[in-house]
């Protein structure tokens, strides 16, 4: 059980890694050709920028989508089963009273 805890340690940090290089690299890739001599329609550095941009727009979304649950507490799926079952018995009906008296 620990080493499988250690080896998702180091892929999570593995990915992180990732996530930063991409960011940085992007942003410095940005930054290196904002002013670049447009050569008209299909400008080659354009077309990389806008790609650039969208799968940066979408990995930001991403990241957030996942951030935000795990910073208000809120469980999600990797909880399992029983952080969302753990509410489900303040109803009657989740205690299985009788409604017929």
């Amino acid at each position: 059980m620990r080493q499988v805890n250690e080896n998702r340690r180091w892929m999570a940090l593995l990915l992180a890694l990732c996530l930063i290089a991409f960011f940085g690299l992007s942003g410095a890739y940005f930054l290196a050709n904002a002013h670049h001599t447009c050569t008209g329609e299909h400008c080659p550095i354009c077309e990389r920028m806008g790609i650039l941009l969208a799968l940066t727009a979408e990995l930001g979304t991403i990241a957030i989508v996942l951030f935000l649950p795990w910073a208000y507490g809120v469980p999600v799926a990797a909880s399992g089963i029983a952080a969302s079952t753990r509410h489900s018995h303040a109803t009657p009906i989740g205690r299985f009273d009788r409604m017929n008296n």
